[in-house]
């Protein structure tokens, strides 16, 4: 309980500095616009991979069975196989004079991961030859990164790096899986599963454009364990995300 309320109060912390960031670039906007620097306004869609890493992300799992009245679930849903991801966002940015960028972008996205299930755990059922199956653990966020970087310039085409910490505010997460028998019985699950309050990421990215429109690769570094709750076991998982994006610039 004590590891739980010192996660909840590092993640509004987290929220509080992310909130002062994006204040201070909203009250620069006018001063930048004075001073002759650009300001530019983009939305983007993505989609990706997502998987998680760390010592104990795992290649498979197990599905520990219930009675009717527990549901069941996957022993250990964070795995290394990975997951299609999507989401959407909006972005500010102001580049000055010397092609600084730095700005704020937030907005939803959907990361699933997979894991291979190779067999079961069970106290009440006899299990015949199992042949397989596979957990989906899929992950909601409103994510809000600020960045900074530089911009090259060659004609009508532009190229910004940028990094910066990424927060990760969990919505829900939820497993939804299955294991079948050789004679054909399947074995499933679906429920919500516990998670920390905020992902926080460090994120690279990568993004051109022609003109208005734009394309964006992106890495993110989980640094939040999505472990740590679990009192007298010393597990570490954390996510990892590629993204790539189509931006449009509405200025």
């Amino acid at each position: 309980m004590k590891l739980l309320l010192k996660n909840i109060n590092q993640s509004f912390r987290l929220l509080v500095c992310g909130s002062e960031y994006l204040l201070l670039i909203v009250l620069l906007l006018p001063a930048s616009t004075a001073l002759g620097q650009q300001i530019e306004y983009s939305g983007q869609i993505n989609s990706g991979l997502s998987w998680f890493g760390g010592r104990s992300a795992a290649n498979s799992s197990k599905i520990v069975l219930n009675d009717i009245n527990v549901p069941n679930y996957t022993n250990h849903p964070y795995g290394k196989k990975p997951g299609i991801s999507y989401g959407a966002l909006v972005q500010a940015q102001i580049i000055t004079n010397h092609k600084i960028v730095f700005g704020v972008q937030t907005g939803y996205e959907v990361l699933k991961s997979k894991i291979d299930i190779d067999g079961f755990f069970s106290s009440n059922y006899r299990l015949s030859t199992f042949t397989g199956g596979e957990t989906v653990l899929r992950n909601n966020f409103i994510n809000f990164q600020p960045f900074f970087g530089y911009r090259v310039k060659q004609n009508n085409w532009t190229l910004d790096i940028t990094a910066g910490p990424e927060f990760g505010l969990f919505l829900k997460s939820h497993e939804k899986g299955f294991a079948t028998e050789a004679g054909g019985y399947k074995y499933t699950t679906d429920l919500k599963r516990t998670h920390p309050v905020m992902d926080w990421r460090a994120c690279l990215n990568a993004t051109a454009y022609y003109r208005k429109i734009g394309v964006s690769l992106g890495y993110a570094h989980g640094l939040s364990n999505y472990q740590a709750n679990l009192e007298g076991a010393d597990y570490e998982t954390y996510s990892r995300i590629t993204r790539f994006g189509i931006i449009y610039r509405f200025n």
